[in-house]
């Protein structure tokens, strides 16, 4: 983990500076405030479940670059659960708005890292819901969108968890990329649930050092799959392979990269958390309120 070491001090620097600190509370304040209001929750509340989720993913990086397992589990299972209510509302409203308004504002190699957060973490009835309400948002933009302006039009990251997704959970999809889907996903794609090291340990450490080359800062030309601080840490596409060959009873295989191994043995030994009374509240608000909400 040594190489990572840069990406923990910022975040430990990040979560440290004080008007963080405040933020925090008064997002959880506001967050709040939006469920004890009546009727129908304001659409806002999103805003409060992006920050959140973004402060319980620097949390989460930070507390494993010191291999705090108690307070990796609780950050991280937080990090996923407000990344999932993320999706399934974007979700939501992207089917709430009619065809004729356009193809929403999906986000590229963001909503997808949202999408199969869940899976990561073996919560395989949350991550079947979020690959659905994925798929949909990727169906509806390349619907109605001429192919140069389709935001999710890349053929990496986003449309290799498409065909995962697709594979993982019997999914039918139309979607196609814009772009052939890049050679390594599409290796990845067809031997993920290979029984043996064979073809499977070629096929993820390709799919990984394509990852680390990816990971960079965006710029104003281009825009690189994994910007993020969290998916630098967790490398969240193959970590969901991983946890989706120990559903299938597939053999447990290292890949021989640190970043996946390394992430992949820590998040499998981790301790079970109670709820996040917060997540628990808002996800029934949300069911009940909005009826496209799933």
């Amino acid at each position: 983990m040594s190489s990572l070491q840069p990406i923990f001090e910022e975040c430990r620097e990040w979560l440290a500076y004080p008007q963080h600190q405040s933020l925090l509370e008064d997002e959880k304040t506001q967050l709040q405030a939006y469920l004890a209001a009546p009727g129908q929750i304001n659409p806002k509340a999103l805003l409060s479940l992006k920050w959140l989720a973004h402060h319980s993913s620097m949390a989460a990086c930070e507390a494993y670059g010191r291999q705090d397992l108690p307070m990796l589990a609780s950050h991280l299972n937080n990090a996923v659960g407000y990344r999932a209510l993320v999706l399934r509302l974007e979700a939501a409203f992207s089917a709430m708005t009619p065809e004729t308004t356009g193809g929403g504002r999906p986000a590229p190699f963001k909503d997808s890292v949202n999408a199969a957060a869940p899976a990561m973490l073996g919560r395989w009835d949350v991550a079947q819901i979020c690959a659905k309400g994925f798929i949909g948002i990727a169906e509806k933009d390349q619907r109605l969108r001429n192919p140069g302006s389709r935001r999710l039009r890349h053929g990496t990251l986003d449309a290799f968890l498409i065909g995962l997704f697709s594979q993982a959970f019997l999914i039918e999809t139309a979607f196609q990329s814009i772009k052939p889907i890049h050679p390594v996903y599409a290796v990845l794609l067809q031997n993920w649930g290979c029984p043996d090291a064979t073809d499977f340990v070629p096929a993820m450490r390709e799919a990984t050092e394509f990852h680390v080359s990816r990971s960079r800062d965006s710029t104003d030309s281009v825009e690189y799959e994994f910007d993020s601080s969290f998916t630098r840490v967790f490398p969240v596409e193959l970590l969901m392979v991983q946890s989706l060959r120990r559903r299938d009873n597939l053999p447990a295989i290292e890949v021989g990269h640190p970043l996946v191994d390394d992430a992949w043995s820590t998040i499998a030994q981790l301790p079970s958390v109670p709820a996040n009374p917060a997540l628990v509240e808002m996800e029934a608000r949300l069911k009940n309120d909005y009826p496209l909400f799933r």
